[in-house]
């Protein structure tokens, strides 16, 4: 038997339509498992609603922004480093071609 569809009606927030609801019904009183699931995330679900907010550990904020800045300076250096080492290579090649182009002369 295929339980995917009362899994999903039993798990999702939207509402169901009332066959859908009925055919739920039917189902859960004869399925154990589908049963044990609803009772399982009826008590889940009351956990989050009873729960309060857990708040950051102290210093969270500061630890976070320090941190974003850290990559940032890091993600910079390695364009800036990126950069440098395209202009290079570009002067490398136009070197190369400028005394392809002076050696014959001379």
């Amino acid at each position: 038997m295929d339980h995917r569809q009362y899994e999903e009606w039993l798990l999702s927030d939207e509402p169901l339509k009332s066959d859908q609801s009925q055919s739920l019904k039917k189902h859960l009183y004869n399925c154990e498992a589908c049963s044990a699931l609803e009772i399982a995330w009826r008590q889940v679900s009351d956990s989050f609603d009873t729960s309060g907010m857990v708040a950051p550990a102290p210093g969270f904020v500061n630890r976070w922004q320090d941190r974003l800045d850290a990559d940032i300076a890091r993600r910079h250096r390695r364009q800036s480093w990126l950069i440098i080492g395209l202009n290079v290579f570009i002067a490398a090649i136009l070197f190369v071609l400028l005394a392809a182009q002076i050696f014959p002369a001379l």
